[in-house]
Order: structure tokens, then C-alpha cells, then sequence
């Protein structure tokens, strides 16, 4: 639990100690951000377990995907998770993160330093 003594005695710091909430709601909202980082992830490997292989779930773009019309907030206390995870399900590709069509620069160099003979047996060089 914070106390007045962790950030400072109230006659050296008045205006600052008046401004700060009391401990129970720093302690709720921080046991708040944990549940959300919580469900963000359980919902992060919901998805994976069920993509495609090469297919990756971009934790930004899933945690902007519930902060729109506050989805996991709205699911949480209506007790609607299951609805959420098929919505979830259902744009899965706007939460994934995009796959790179273009070839880095060193994947491109070694193609060409890389000799003929090698080529023929389809050593695939991955960065």
C-alpha cells in the first residue's frame, strides 16, 4: 500500500501531496493495467494458436483494435468475452502484422555472391 512517506512529508511537498489520489485508486488502477496487459495476451495467443504458419499478431495493432469503441472494456463488463474473441477472429488479418514481399539488402547480396552449384540444392539463407 503507498503511504505519504514513499513520495514525501506533507508539509515539504503540500501542493503535490493535495493533488495525488488516494492509494486505493493508484492500487486499482494499477491492478487495472494488469488485467488489461493480461487479456491482451491471452487473446494475443488465442489467435496465434488458430493463424496460418508465416502469419505473426501484431500486439499494437490487436491492443488498437480493442481500444476502438473500448471492445475489451465493453466485453469485460458485459461478460462477453466469447464475442469479442469471434469478432477478434473475424478481422484476424487486421490485427496481424504485414509480411515483407520486398528482400532486405543482404538477402539480395547473397543471392548474388552466392555460387551456382549451391543454388541447385535450394539453401534458403533467412535473416
Amino acid at each position: 500500500m503507498l503511504r505519504k512517506g514513499l513520495i514525501g512529508e506533507k508539509e515539504l511537498l503540500p501542493q503535490l501531496y493535495e493533488q495525488l489520489p488516494s492509494p486505493e485508486r493508484i492500487e486499482s488502477m494499477i491492478y487495472g493495467r494488469l488485467i488489461t496487459i493480461a487479456a491482451v495476451f491471452i487473446i494475443s495467443g488465442h489467435l496465434s494458436a488458430r493463424l496460418d504458419e508465416g502469419k505473426e499478431i501484431s500486439v499494437y495493432k490487436l491492443t488498437k483494435f480493442l481500444k476502438i469503441e473500448n471492445r475489451l472494456k465493453g466485453a469485460i463488463k458485459n461478460n462477453t468475452l466469447d464475442e469479442l474473441l469471434i469478432l477478434v477472429e473475424e478481422h484476424v488479418e487486421d490485427v496481424c502484422k504485414q509480411v515483407r514481399s520486398k528482400k532486405t539488402t543482404i538477402q539480395e547480396i547473397l543471392e548474388v555472391l552466392t555460387p551456382p552449384e549451391i543454388k541447385e540444392f535450394d539453401v534458403a539463407v533467412n535473416f
